[in-house]
């Protein structure tokens, strides 16, 4: 990357890291915050070396699990994160569809929206549209852990 544009980002970096939470992913949710604003927030920041707005980013990110504590990455060198990431990988990997019928899905289909409160759908279902970047993101996933032993 060119200089300047390794300036700019350092300087974009130090703008967003202000705020409690980040919005504008390109997607079907008009001005509210979502679980993909915080990914690439965390993306950014750990892309830009700035660990404390990273960590801020990842904490904000999980919220959207109601966990509060997932994970980062080794990174961070903190068994906090690496203990909540395995949980995690764990609950996600628990909603592919095992057959037809599970989850109001068929087999092998994932999601991307789970419902904890009554927006879009009833409260306690999932989306029932399966796209391939929720594939493609857990399978990631599950060889990354494998690399790592987690």
């Amino acid at each position: 990357m060119a200089a300047g544009r390794i300036e700019e980002a350092v300087r974009a970096g130090e703008y967003y890291k202000r705020f409690e939470t980040w919005w504008g992913a390109p997607e079907d949710v008009d001005l509210a915050p979502t679980s993909e604003d915080g990914y690439a927030a965390v993306m950014a920041f750990a892309a830009l070396e700035g660990w404390d707005a990273a960590r801020h980013a990842a904490d904000w990110m999980h919220t959207f699990r109601y966990t509060y504590d997932v994970s980062f990455w080794r990174a961070t060198g903190d068994d906090y994160y690496l203990q909540t990431t395995r949980e995690n990988l764990a609950c996600f990997r628990q909603f592919v569809a095992r057959r037809d019928g599970d989850f109001n899905a068929q087999r092998g289909m994932t999601t991307e929206r789970y419902y904890q409160t009554d927006c879009f759908a009833a409260k306690g279902t999932l989306g029932t549209l399966s796209h391939a970047w929720t594939g493609g993101v857990l399978l990631y996933a599950c060889e990354e852990a494998l690399e790592l032993g987690l």
